[in-house]
């Protein structure tokens, strides 16, 4: 049986008013991208976005291959929720000890029920920001879907600067202090520092 590795990640832009975040998914077999997009969604947090990104990669398997799955998250509350947490949790019925709703019980279901319709799943969790090829990818990729579904209209400064950073970051145009520097000549430029 042949494998497909996906990488995975999510985000949230919480200084936004819409707490706009967005996920994506990168496929992998060998060291061969198959696939790769992003995705945006309002109004959610960042434990969503990390999970959304998981879904949408079992979404993308379920509908393109038969095969061993490989879901790569740098998310240890995903990669822990999906392969301890959540045994417990369909035992009470997605309640906590406090008799609450688990967080995200939603998408816990969603991800559990695709999971479950493919014929082999596993879970790993990979460090972020580690030089991980495909985990950088789907870093930058999460980065680009944010930056491409900002309208100019209503951007405050700070998020102008934090996209601004952020281009600089993902074009490889300079090295981390270049562009730290840069941004600071920029905060200081518009008295957002001292």
């Amino acid at each position: 049986m042949r494998t497909v590795e996906i990488y995975t990640d999510g985000s949230c832009k919480v200084a936004t008013k819409a707490k706009t975040g967005t996920c994506a998914i990168v496929v992998v077999d060998g060291q061969k991208v198959l696939y790769q997009k992003g995705y945006k969604h309002e109004n959610t947090t960042n434990n969503r976005m990390e999970l959304m990104g998981c879904i949408e990669a079992l979404k993308w398997a379920k509908g393109n291959c038969d095969t061993r799955v490989y879901v790569h998250t740098d998310s240890q509350y995903v990669q822990l929720g999906i392969t301890e947490w959540i045994h417990n949790w369909k035992l009470k019925n997605y309640r906590t000890a406090g008799k609450k709703d688990v967080q995200n019980k939603d998408l816990w279901i969603e991800l559990d029920e695709l999971r479950i319709k493919l014929p082999y799943v596993q879970f790993q969790w990979v460090r972020g920001h580690n030089n991980n090829k495909f985990n950088e990818m789907a870093d930058k990729l999460c980065n680009e879907t944010y930056i491409s579904s900002v309208s100019p209209v209503g951007i405050t400064e700070a998020e102008e600067l934090l996209i601004e950073v952020i281009k600089c970051w993902n074009s490889d145009d300079g090295e981390p202090a270049d562009i730290m520097n840069r941004a600071q000549r920029y905060l200081k430029l518009h008295n957002l520092i001292q």
